[in-house]
């Protein structure tokens, strides 16, 4: 049941805060707002960094939990259950700097329009590879078709526009809350609430040669997996592919129905005759049963994996798992689970999908952040599940729950998601595990900027304790200090040897 009476009355003449639109559970309109069915105890629309602190406040004199998801994609996990749902879709926007090497891209922004305005210079961003992905996926760690190039989504971040948890609107840069903008850059939903940031850009030619490598039936798929996990640790940076493994449905585009199938997203980023005679090596070595490949705009190439997901139920749950490496054991473990994929109803689709978690990530971490640096050779695991009925939460939690531990438990695993903006909601070992040996120093970070730890959904790291703190003390105080904020000098003029991890906090 929903307890609504925690939220303060509405205001009379409507609930406004600001020109923030409030949508109380059981209120005309909750229902058809488009996440109206996750039983939340209001929806915050929001159009400004002011009416975000708003909603920061509401949760707060409320006591209820806030989630900000970064819009596209919405989780299907009861996450918002009881809590205070804030909307940054109305807050959009993507502006280009006069030099059109950086975009600002306000909170709504999707990854569609990034690409697009970065195109407009002849240029591209390192964004997830969905078009219709959020904030999320630049802030948290996101692999795309630039990462080999350019490393991970989040470090083109180069400053941030961040709602704190005392309802502050602080900016983050290396210059300017230098802890605050190393947290962002990986673990932003645990420090506030990124309402804009300034996203480097990087030259991409007018058009890619793009789209998909399809293989169909068990022993197509083996011998594809394995050719593509050997081939991607030769092949130029420029190319990178994204893996499917689901069943063949009905309408017969990746295979027989009923059968186990392989989608491979391909993009190559480099000179048209050096792709071409790349990806010619690549077929001579597994033909495809299905090859859409061809040369596309670099927009339109973070379209292809939305239209694989089209017909596929408005709500979804995942987590993922790093293996060292994308061994026989491992094809073989995925193989016998894909093997029951198709077993659900029609509402319902289960996808394991596989990406290199390393190449180029060790040599792009600039200002750094609380991410760790993969070593060669890692992949990621990511079992997805998308259905129709918010009632099938539960059952689809515990598939993913399951795959991850087969995964998480082979000779293989690690014991660590990629990003948190892959994985479901992370406790403190699942946290200390995705951060490993910067997870003390987020946490002393968490304390200077949300010591009561308001933003504790999805990867949830514990504030750190400091004997004599007052709530708050550390933050946004204009006389900061390196020792104060646990930083080192160099770090916090921008400056910074990089260690294992990139710059982190002493």
């Amino acid at each position: 049941m929903i307890a609504a009476s925690r939220l303060p009355p509405a205001r009379s003449g409507g609930d406004q805060h600001g020109t923030a639109r409030v949508l109380r559970h059981g209120e005309p309109g909750y229902a058809a707002h488009p996440w109206g069915r996750e039983g939340s105890l209001a929806i915050v629309s929001c159009r400004s960094a002011n009416d975000v602190v708003s909603a920061v406040n509401l949760a707060k004199s409320a006591g209820v939990r806030l989630v900000a998801p970064g819009s596209g994609y919405r989780r299907g996990d009861g996450e918002a259950q009881g809590s205070i749902l804030v909307d940054l879709r109305p807050l959009n926007g993507v502006r280009r700097s006069h030099d059109r090497r950086v975009l600002s891209v306000r909170a709504g922004a999707v990854v569609a329009s990034v690409q697009a305005a970065a195109a407009r210079s002849g240029r591209g961003a390192v964004t997830g590879i969905s078009a219709r992905g959020g904030m999320a996926t630049l802030l948290s760690g996101d692999l795309g078709f630039l990462t080999a190039r350019h490393g991970w989504s989040c470090d083109g971040v180069l400053s941030a526009e961040v709602v704190t948890a005392s309802g502050r609107i602080v900016r983050a840069s290396p210059e300017e809350n230098a802890d605050l903008f190393w947290a962002v850059r990986g673990a932003a939903s645990d420090v506030g609430i990124v309402t804009a940031i300034d996203v480097a850009t990087h030259a991409v030619g007018k058009t890619v040669l793009a789209g998909e490598m399809i293989w169909s039936g068990a022993r197509a798929v083996r011998d594809a997996l394995r050719m593509l996990r050997d081939f991607e640790q030769v092949c130029s940076s420029d190319l990178s592919f994204f893996l499917t493994l689901e069943t063949a449905r009905p309408h017969g585009r990746t295979g027989r129905a009923g059968e186990v199938a392989l989608r491979a997203i391909v993009c190559h980023v480099g000179a048209r005759g050096a792709a071409e005679a790349e990806l010619a090596a690549l077929r001579a070595l597994s033909s495809p049963w299905r090859d859409t490949v061809d040369s596309i705009t670099f927009p339109r190439a973070h379209e292809i994996y939305d239209a694989m997901v089209a017909d596929h139920g408005p709500f979804s749950v995942g987590d993922d798992e790093i293996v060292r490496a994308l061994s026989d054991e491992v094809i073989d473990l995925l193989l016998d689970e894909a093997a029951v994929l198709g077993e659900q109803d029609a509402s319902t689709a289960r996808m394991l999908q596989l990406s290199p978690a390393h190449k180029g990530i060790n040599e792009h971490r600039g200002f750094g952040g609380p991410l760790a640096v993969r070593s060669g050779g890692q992949w990621d695991v990511c079992a997805v599940a998308m259905y129709a009925l918010p009632e099938r939460s539960a059952s689809e939690q515990a598939w993913v729950a399951k795959v991850c531990a087969a995964v998480r438990g082979s000779r293989d695993g690690v014991g660590s998601p990629v990003a948190a903006s892959w994985a479901g909601d992370l406790g403190e070992r699942r946290a200390r595990a995705l951060f490993t040996d910067t997870y003390d120093a987020l946490a002393r970070v968490k304390a200077h900027w949300d010591p009561t730890n308001v933003f504790r959904s999805n990867a949830n790291i514990i504030p750190a304790r400091r004997a004599g703190r007052k709530e708050g003390q550390y933050e946004g105080h204009p006389q900061r200090t390196a020792s104060d904020t646990g930083l080192t000098p160099d770090v916090v003029h921008g400056r910074c040897e990089l260690g294992p991890s990139g710059c982190v906090p002493a």
